[in-house]
């Protein structure tokens, strides 16, 4: 209730009150009061059904406008989560097309790899060369491995031992050429006395 017709109508109901207390109820007086009051009160009764009317009128407008909220932002949600559907999928191709790549370039690696032996193959074949493969690396030696001999012993062995094999050699040859070139090979190798023997001339 709105505080001017609260206080008014507790004027004309104090007024009724003092009226009352000298007249009766039939009293003109006292009926054009409570006329009042009752016209006060259906004023209020009505401006709190318009009041009430209009908050409610105000109150669907504004649900009104928020169900066409609520609707604009799901269709939004929807736009959003239908792009959220559309990357999740571009995302599993992707990881798709990752792994394809992935294989593809180690394949690629075994085939060059394969074709390169292959190359170097027939390369060789031509060549008429035979495969080698490298069954284990060289290492280098830790140390020097250290000389029994200096070097004055091996020259020296070296220069004899090739007089020696010379000699042995010319020996070897002579006993096992065909042809006899002395009397005395003659004579021993066919179990016979030399008769007769000619020089070379000089």
């Amino acid at each position: 209730m709105h505080p001017e017709t609260r206080n008014q109508l507790l004027l004309l109901k104090q007024r009724e009150r003092e009226l009352m207390e000298k007249r009766t109820d039939s009293s003109k007086a006292v009926q054009d009061v409570r006329r009042e009051i009752r016209e006060v009160q259906e004023s209020e009764a009505k401006d709190s059904q318009d009041i009430r009317q209009r908050d409610l009128e105000k109150a669907e407008s504004e649900l009104a406008m928020a169900k066409a909220r609520v609707s604009g932002l799901n269709g939004q949600l929807q736009q959003v989560d239908g792009k959220i559907n559309f990357l999740e999928r571009r995302t599993i191709a992707l990881n798709g097309l990752k792994r394809q790549v992935s294989q593809e370039e180690d394949n690629y690696r075994t085939y060059s790899h394969k074709l390169e032996e292959s190359l170097i193959l027939d390369d060789m074949d031509r060549r008429k060369m035979v495969a080698i493969s490298v069954i284990e690396k060289a290492m280098p030696a830790t140390a020097p491995r250290k000389m029994r001999f200096g070097k004055e012993e091996v020259a020296a062995g070296g220069f004899f031992g090739g007089i020696a094999g010379g000699i042995a050699l010319a020996l070897l040859l002579e006993f096992m050429a065909p042809g006899m070139t002395t009397p005395l090979s003659a004579q021993r190798r066919l179990d016979l006395p030399v008769l007769v023997a000619i020089g070379r001339k000089p």
